[in-house]
């Protein structure tokens, strides 16, 4: 994203109006930057069997996002795994079958089943995997015929203590980048009240780092275990769990010119850096006594504290990454 060349020498107007907006401070800028189309891509929605009346509806649960694995003996090629929160699977446990909702390119969607146990889990943190092969496509649908995305390992932050991004960004080159506390943050995932009947619709939804990685206590089902995690600002609600988490980090190149006078100018390109940061596995609520009626006795609500868990990418990293795991891709790809 290229900046217009701000002249330096401009004299400030004090006239404000919505026709004269007010003067930029060098290097400020004033407009929003997209979501990369290629992160949207990588969304999927989950989905179970819901049934009522003697009526069963197949309804988005979760949220789980794509993740292309590399083969140790052929680096050019890979393997596509979903990825979602362990409790998301773990949920879904009483319905035996977990959906996995796949945009196509021309419009609508497929569906791939999966059991449950078809799912791989990490032991300590919450996230789960499973590996989409071709052979699971519906007969006469080809990859190419998906509008899907997978996520690449170079992609991800680092493990800790450093929690370190280091990757390519345009004009700058290399960057080593540690997404800290007041770094702007995004997540891709189900908005369950309108998710879309004829494509998946995933919604973005904005916040900061609140704090970096330290342990916290976590369920998944009836596991309670201890994990590392990041606390976000952000409104999370059902079917966020799983969402993929991206940090965005403005940087400023400054180039310098000279106009057709001989007069040296400045160019500032804005580069927004953006990387895998983890992914969503819930939020905290604040019990609060609610007002009741007639004989209802003490009822308490939770009311969500705007302060989300976010799952480390390295967590997922681990998983994907397991010796059981690469045996089984080597062993596919033989």
């Amino acid at each position: 994203m290229t900046m217009p060349q701000i002249d330096l020498d401009r004299q400030p107007d004090d006239t404000l109006s919505p026709f004269h907006p007010k003067r930029l401070a060098v290097g400020e800028v004033d407009e929003m930057v997209p979501v990369p189309e290629e992160f949207l891509q990588t969304v999927v929605f989950l989905c179970v069997d819901r049934s009522e009346n003697g009526i069963t509806k197949r309804e988005p649960e979760a949220t789980g996002f794509f993740v292309r694995v590399p083969l140790n003996s052929k680096p050019a090629a890979g393997i596509d795994y979903v990825v979602t929160a362990r409790h998301c699977v773990e949920e879904a446990r009483a319905y035996g079958t977990l959906h996995v909702r796949i945009n196509k390119k021309v419009g609508g969607f497929i569906e791939i089943a999966t059991r449950i146990d078809d799912w791989v889990t990490h032991d300590a943190a919450d996230v789960a995997a499973t590996p989409i092969l071709r052979a699971a496509l519906p007969n006469g649908i080809k990859p190419t015929d998906l509008d899907q995305a997978s996520l690449k390992l170079r992609d991800f932050v680092g493990p800790g203590p450093e929690y370190e991004y280091i990757g390519e960004a345009p004009l700058l080159g290399k960057v080593e980048i540690q997404p800290r506390v007041g770094h702007e943050v995004f997540f891709l995932g189900l908005f369950s009240q309108h998710y879309g009947d004829e494509r998946n619709l995933p919604v973005a939804r904005f916040g900061h780092i609140s704090r970096v990685p330290s342990k916290l206590q976590m369920k998944s089902g009836s596991i309670r275990f201890e994990a590392d995690a990041y606390l976000a600002e952000f409104h999370s609600w059902g079917g966020h769990s799983g969402s993929p988490v991206f940090f965005l980090h403005p940087m400023m190149l400054e180039t310098d010119g000279v106009d057709e006078r001989g007069k040296v100018t400045k160019t500032f390109d804005l580069v927004h850096v953006a990387g895998f940061m983890g992914l969503m596995t819930g939020h905290y609520d604040i019990p609060k006594d609610a007002k009741t009626t007639g004989d209802m006795g003490k009822v308490q609500v939770g009311l969500n504290a705007g302060i989300a868990i976010v799952t480390p990418a390295e967590a997922v990293k681990e998983l994907l990454m397991r010796s059981d795991l690469v045996a089984e891709r080597e062993e596919r790809s033989s």
